[in-house]
């Protein structure tokens, strides 16, 4: 079985202390910030305000790349590569298999949708939203929550593992920065709920050491959140 990106030799040196974290930290209010301005400022704007959150993602893809390179680093130790590409959609869709069906379940007793599921109910362009979803938002926000931050932090506090689960720091942190960025752009309590599938996310990137797996989960658990909304909802 290939050795987990978190047992990989790491090029950061360990520190143990909090403080050792205050590059990632600065990093993730930046972008935070650049997202509210973009999302709330930018919005406003007539001509621009249709493509705000295009524009807040793109920072996300940007921000690791430049921060890697800054401290001439390879991008390949942050996950961004397809070696055993096979392996990586493998997990990605074992894990759908699975947890899936529980979520559909989940959300037809939460929400009670008036009626039953309906495919024409979809719009005309659904598929030109579900290719958005992987492209425009699990790409960026995956490269620079399970790239970066949590690359960054499991090497700062190196996580034990228990039957292939990671346990310790990086996954569940990286998941609370990612619904606190969730909640501070649109400032809805529901968004803090994208921490428990970011936990999902995490372990994806822990198993196999690239971002592909939690890239097609995240796609794909926004893909079907999105067809759920308009097959039962609209």
């Amino acid at each position: 079985m290939p050795e987990p990106a978190a047992a990989r030799p790491s090029l950061v040196p360990r520190d143990p202390r909090w403080w050792g974290l205050r590059e990632e930290i600065l990093v993730f209010l930046g972008c935070a910030l650049g997202a509210v301005a973009t999302v709330q400022g930018l919005g406003r704007i007539p001509v621009l305000g249709p493509h705000a959150q295009e524009l807040a993602e793109l920072l996300f893809l940007m921000v690791p790349f430049w921060v890697v390179e800054r401290r001439g680093e390879r991008i390949e130790d942050y996950g961004f590569h397809l070696q055993r590409p096979w392996r990586a959609v493998a997990a990605a869709v074992a894990l759908m298999l699975v947890v899936f069906p529980a979520f559909i379940v989940g959300f037809e007793w939460w929400w009670k949708p008036p009626h039953a599921f309906l495919f024409d109910r979809l719009p005309d362009a659904y598929w030109n939203i579900a290719l958005a979803q992987f492209l425009v938002v699990a790409l960026p926000e995956e490269a620079l929550f399970r790239g970066y931050l949590q690359t960054r932090v499991e090497r700062r506090l190196p996580s034990r593992t228990w039957r292939g689960i990671p346990l310790g720091w990086a996954v569940p942190l990286t998941s609370l920065a990612f619904a606190l960025l969730h909640f501070v752009v649109i400032p809805d309590p529901a968004r803090l709920a994208v921490f428990f599938p970011s936990l999902v996310f995490g372990v994806l990137r822990h198993w196999t050491g690239s971002l592909l797996a939690p890239i097609l989960f995240h796609g794909a658990s926004n893909v079907l959140g999105d067809a759920l909304y308009f097959g039962y909802m609209t």
